[in-house]
Formats: C-alpha cells, sequence, structure tokens
C-alpha cells in the first residue's frame, strides 16, 4: 500500500511541476508579447490610421488568453470637443474585440472593461491594461472616432455602412436608416 500511495505522490508531484511550469512559460509568453510600457512610452506618437488599430487589438484579441481581463480607458486629447466622443470609441473598441475579429478569438463582453479618464494633452489616446499593466495605446484623431473595421469602406464598390459589421461601428451606427411612416390607402372606385 505504501509503494502504491507514494507512486501517486510522485506522479501528482511530476504532473504538478508540469503543469507549473507550463503555467510559468504561458505567462512569460504573454509578457514577451505585451511587456509594460509607461505612457511617456508614446508621448511622440501620433495618431493611427484604421489598419494599424485594427492590427493592434487583433494582437491583443490573439494572444490574451480569454480569461484575463482587459481594462480599456479612453481619454479626450485638449483638441476633442464631441461630448459622447470617449463612449463612441469605447464602443468601437468593444465592438472589435467581441463581434469584429474571427469567432475563435472573439471575448465575452465580461472579460473587457472599460472607463473614461481625464482629458488630456495633445492627442486622445485609449490605453490598454493587463493584469495592471499598460500594454498598448491607441491614439486617434481629434474629433474621430477610432478607426478599426472596414478601412477601405467595403470590398469591390460595396456601399458603406451597408454591411451587418459595418453597423457594429461609429459612424455607421448614425447612420440609422429610418422607415417610411405606413399610410393606409383606399382604393377609389
Amino acid at each position: 500500500m505504501k509503494c502504491l500511495i507514494s507512486k501517486k505522490s510522485r506522479r501528482m508531484t511530476v504532473i504538478g511541476s508540469v503543469l507549473a511550469f507550463f503555467c510559468q512559460a504561458l505567462t512569460a509568453q504573454i509578457d514577451e508579447l505585451f511587456p509594460t510600457r509607461r505612457v511617456s512610452d508614446f508621448d511622440k506618437a501620433k495618431p493611427g490610421f484604421c489598419w494599424y488599430n485594427q492590427m493592434q487589438l487583433d494582437q491583443i484579441s490573439q494572444h490574451v488568453p480569454s480569461e484575463k481581463t482587459i481594462i480599456v480607458i479612453a481619454r479626450l486629447g485638449d483638441r476633442d470637443r464631441k461630448a459622447n466622443l470617449n463612449k463612441r470609441r469605447l464602443n468601437n473598441v468593444r465592438a472589435y474585440l467581441t463581434e469584429g475579429v474571427a469567432k475563435q478569438f472573439r471575448r465575452s463582453s465580461d472579460s473587457i472593461i472599460v472607463a473614461e479618464g481625464e482629458r488630456t494633452k495633445g492627442y486622445g489616446q485609449i490605453e490598454f491594461y493587463l493584469d495592471g499593466r499598460l500594454v498598448e495605446l491607441l491614439k486617434p484623431y481629434p474629433n474621430y472616432d477610432v478607426g478599426v473595421a472596414d478601412c477601405y469602406a467595403g470590398v469591390d464598390g460595396d456601399p458603406w455602412c451597408e454591411t451587418a459589421r459595418q453597423k457594429l461601428f461609429y459612424p455607421c451606427k448614425d447612420y440609422v436608416k429610418k422607415k417610411a411612416p405606413r399610410t393606409n390607402f383606399k382604393k377609389i372606385k
């Protein structure tokens, strides 16, 4: 009996050690992909085009495990004047991470915490935190939504804001088509 127990305990010790090593290696890979940064690292950064924003969000969605929580903080810049601009920018980021990427990389809405921060000098910014560490920062153009999807206005001349995917994001969410009022016409004989 003693021999059987010691074999099981050794096996459990080995399995536990392998799992601990695997978890540590996974954490090291995430830290390597997303090193801790400071806001001052982005002082000279200019606003990114849609494809750049999309590339950064794709990296976050593909390499951050789904059980990890991402905190996104939007800050207006000193030239931003629209009152609801932070909400629009946060909507675009959340919609992209939950519905805009391929199905296997979509995050649950619960794994993303969004918040509005204080105004900054210069360009506005959208900060991404993982495990309490700043890992990415996007700078949108003043008074514009952060562009994250369909950077080239559809495929092969498709009209802008017509696809269901495009309608997830601002400014396309603004263009809600109004239905024509129903009228009841009577036939006149």
